[in-house]
């Protein structure tokens, strides 16, 4: 399964469509990218939800909504998040495939105006954005800030990916601080859209059974004129090279909480990267892994043990919940784990259980639109070149060596540890 690329406004877009109809619905997104900057990181995560405010045609969230319901509830919603040092932002509606609704073309055409009219023809009373929405979505955006400091987990899993990153766009949150919402008025982001819709070349992804050449000159009528410009993608991935940094925040918990922080020089397009995903698998990426069953079901240390790998930015994070009073003995025994693999020690029941979450995962990544679309819109965001199959048969030919070679190329960075000041045992605290 490839998608076919098709030119959009004399290149000023692209359409990556698979055309198939195997899935009841149907899926199209709308992306834009841009690098991670504090200066308008939150301004563009603002923007999105600012824009399915209203339109000119359905000047109200309800009005709105209410025609998305009449076209079979389809359903469109906003998007920010990361992707290396990149911000990618847009637009995905999820629609009633073509066959189920009288067949032709279906109802993509309407949704594609939907979407065009969200994107160049939002609601702007007097020029500028509804001073009384903008204020609605601020007040939903420092909330969602404000929510950060509540949830300990995620606290420390940010805060320690802040101190990796140190100095890179990828340690920048996306929503932002709350001392700089206030500064943010109409008029800017009114200038932030105008700046988006003039400058940002589109990128639209499409799965579904309409023939790609056809939906592409329907996004030519719909999305003219857009920008011209592609900022080009950009990561720094690279090896631990910085000081070991260990950092302690004491807050009001009963649940302490452990983040570590670690780096190679190895990405999504690097032939070791099959290997370092399995790798995270085999380390505390499964419920089979040997964070799980060892440190916190064996022996448990930890109230919660698990670890994550950063494909786009080579990076694996480990974090845990803990007593207060067992922190040294957590951080000896998770170092432990990962040391264990970079010697070789996999059992053959971590070994088989990570090699079949992935050929599971990559067997489910089929019979799902939105996974498809991820899949292949980040590849193509930043220039890698690889199949759903492809990607499946090299988790295949993954070895045992792979994995070790992969992960004699990590090092630690960042310990980040969340300390827990009342100091008593309690449920896991999210």
């Amino acid at each position: 399964m490839r998608p076919k690329i098709y030119s959009i406004n004399g290149g000023r877009g692209k359409l990556l469509s698979v055309c198939t109809d195997r899935f009841k619905s149907e899926l199209l997104t709308v992306q834009f990218a841009v690098p991670i900057q504090k200066t308008s990181a939150q301004r563009h995560t603002l923007l999105m939800d600012l824009l399915c405010r209203g339109t000119e045609q359905y000047p109200s969230k309800a009005l709105f909504s209410r025609r998305l319901d009449d076209l079979y509830a389809t359903a469109v919603a906003p998007y920010s998040r990361r992707i290396g040092d990149m911000q990618v932002f847009g637009f995905t509606a999820e629609l009633l495939g073509s066959r189920f609704v009288g067949g032709g073309d279906g109802i993509l055409a309407d949704v594609v105006q939907m979407i065009a009219q969200l994107i160049l023809h939002p609601y702007l009373p007097g020029g500028v954005f509804h001073s009384a929405y903008l204020e609605s979505e601020r007040t939903h955006l420092r909330d969602a800030i404000r929510a950060r400091i509540n949830h300990p987990r995620a606290y420390a899993r940010a805060k320690c990916r802040s101190l990796l990153f140190e100095g890179e766009p990828a340690a920048l949150s996306l929503l932002g601080e709350e001392n700089t919402l206030d500064d943010i008025d109409a008029a800017d982001l009114t200038a932030l859209w105008r700046e988006t819709v003039q400058t940002l070349s589109p990128t639209f992804f499409y799965v579904g059974a309409t023939d790609g050449e056809k939906l592409a000159r329907l996004l030519e009528r719909n999305f003219s004129p857009m920008g011209d410009f592609l900022h080009p993608y950009t990561a720094n991935v690279s090896a631990q090279t910085r000081p070991f940094q260990n950092v302690q925040e004491d807050m009001p918990l009963c649940q302490s909480k452990l983040a570590l922080g670690f780096r190679t020089d190895i990405s999504l397009s690097h032939p070791l990267s099959p290997a370092t995903s399995l790798l995270n698998d085999i380390f505390g990426g499964s419920p089979a892994s040997k964070l799980f069953l060892n440190v916190r079901e064996k022996r448990s240390i930890c109230y919660h043990c698990s670890s994550t790998y950063d494909v786009y930015k080579g990076a694996i994070f480990a974090e845990s919940g803990i007593s207060a009073d067992r922190k040294e003995e957590a951080e000896l025994a998770i170092r432990k784990e990962f040391e264990d693999i970079v010697k070789g020690h996999i059992t053959d029941a971590e070994w088989n259980a990570a090699k079949r979450l992935h050929e599971f995962a990559y067997k489910q990544a089929f019979d799902h639109p939105s996974s498809i679309c991820a899949f292949y819109m980040a590849r193509d965001l930043i220039g890698f070149e690889e199949t759903l199959e492809q990607r499946r048969a090299a988790f295949a030919a993954v070895t045992r060596e792979d994995v070790a070679a992969a992960a004699s190329r990590v090092r630690e960075g960042v310990e980040f540890f969340l300390h827990g000041a009342l100091g008593e045992e309690e449920e896991d605290e999210e």
